[in-house]
């Protein structure tokens, strides 16, 4: 009687996955604070797995805020995966907040031109921020489950598999045995594929001493282009 429950209240859900009428299937979500609350909700409300695309702007006025919610969802065994676009990478200090949830257990990789911003908890619901204007976030769509998030997930997917992998930079027991943390730094933002000045802007330095950082790093691992010192970098096991 148990697994016929189990098997009938199966074919319930999936039989009426597309039966719930349109309107109930989007919400519109007004106000800074509103998306806000609603977009912490729908994370905390995660139960396997949680997906996100990470680019600016933002509603959140920091991205510390969240740091000990997702590592909480990790502890519990949720699996976490986030694409970001390579504007968010550019922002000073990002990236250090990122290897640090990586070292927690989180899956990131980085893309140039993210279609959208999205957050998915498990296949049940979604959260798309709406942007009127360049810089700013007036609103947001909910979606249940749907063809249109369906369509939403399959979107998160193929942004996943053109993306490049970001990886933690692993911590040198001994001096000796890798490069200072501010070098692993510029070897994340590299590996993110950033240009010389978007590395300047993250890093909060000059182009110029950017530059010479850059060069430095090439000469130290005999590299002619950043791609060989990026395959280097990661053969020494420094990114």
């Amino acid at each position: 009687m148990r697994t016929a429950i189990h098997e009938l209240t199966s074919s319930f859900h999936l039989a009426s996955r597309y039966a719930t009428h349109p309107a109930e299937q989007v919400e519109v979500i007004t106000g800074t604070d509103n998306i806000i609350n609603r977009a912490y909700a729908l994370q905390d409300s995660a139960q396997a797995m949680f997906r996100n695309i990470d680019k600016p702007p933002y509603a959140m006025r920091n991205h510390a805020d969240n740091v000990e919610r997702e590592r909480q969802m990790l502890r519990s065994g949720i699996e976490y995966r986030t694409v970001y676009d390579r504007e968010a990478l550019e922002i000073p200090g990002r990236l250090r907040l990122i290897q640090d949830s990586m070292a927690h257990g989180e899956k990131a990789r980085v893309v140039a031109g993210a279609a959208a911003k999205i957050w998915i908890a498990d296949d049940a619901l979604a959260l798309i921020p709406i942007r009127n204007g360049s810089y700013s976030i007036d609103a947001a769509f909910i979606l249940h489950q749907s063809a249109l998030l369906d369509a939403l997930i399959a979107l998160f997917e193929l942004e996943w598999r053109r993306a490049l992998p970001l990886r933690a930079a692993p911590r040198p027991t001994a001096l000796s045995e890798g490069p200072d943390e501010p070098t692993r730094e510029l070897l994340g933002l590299l590996a993110g594929g950033l240009t010389d000045e978007a590395i300047a802007r993250a890093l909060g330095l000059g182009l110029r001493t950017v530059q010479r950082r850059i060069h430095a790093v090439m000469r130290d691992l005999n590299a002619v282009t950043r791609f060989q010192a990026g395959l280097e970098a990661r053969e020494r096991g420094w990114i």
